[in-house]
């Protein structure tokens, strides 16, 4: 989903503080350390933060499957330009550049309306948890939901394709063939 208002407090005074720990992500996941794959998860509320690890686990490890980095090549930014373009102009695979997102609470901003597990902007490299909605979701919802806001973090926007149509291609791309071996539980 894209998002508004929380933004414009990152512009105020914020900003600074998220660039300084998005290069200090970058430099600890660049160096191997394997707490980077976490380290963007800035969740104080334990159950919240370990769906949201959970999720960014499986996530992560479907991203690095070929037929799932096919939907970066499926959806474009505002200038035509396929996502997996804007990740190769990062020098980054599609499960490092999820893992050098931030994971917020969200919870009580406008973007955390019913129905919206988590939210975004294009561009930006802060991902809204709706904590409420999100810890709700079975597998592989909040899996999908990470991914999707990913792609809107590489400059996808919405309407068109709609949130429905974002979220049924990454299902289908990522996670359908897994759907008979798995539970539908976390």
């Amino acid at each position: 989903m894209g998002g508004g208002g929380w933004k414009d407090g990152l512009r105020a005074g914020g900003a600074l503080t998220v660039l300084t720990c998005f290069a200090g992500g970058v430099a600890a996941q660049t160096l191997g350390d394997p707490a980077a794959i976490f380290s963007g998860v800035r969740i104080v509320d334990n159950r919240t933060r370990s769906y949201v690890r959970r999720a960014l686990t499986n996530a992560r490890a479907q991203l690095a499957e070929p037929a799932c980095r096919q939907v970066l090549s499926e959806f474009a930014d505002q200038a035509g330009r396929p996502l997996q373009e804007s990740l190769d102009a990062l020098q980054q695979q599609p499960d490092e550049y999820l893992s050098s997102l931030f994971y917020y609470d969200g919870s009580g901003t406008p973007d955390c309306r019913p129905a919206v597990a988590a939210a975004t902007t294009r561009g930006s490299h802060v991902v809204l948890i709706c904590a409420d909605r999100f810890v709700r979701t079975r597998w592989p919802d909040g899996e999908v939901t990470l991914i999707h806001e990913m792609l809107h973090s590489l400059g996808l926007g919405e309407n068109p394709p709609t949130s429905l149509e974002i979220s049924r291609r990454v299902r289908m791309r990522c996670f359908d063939h897994l759907a008979q071996r798995r539970p539908s539980t976390r």
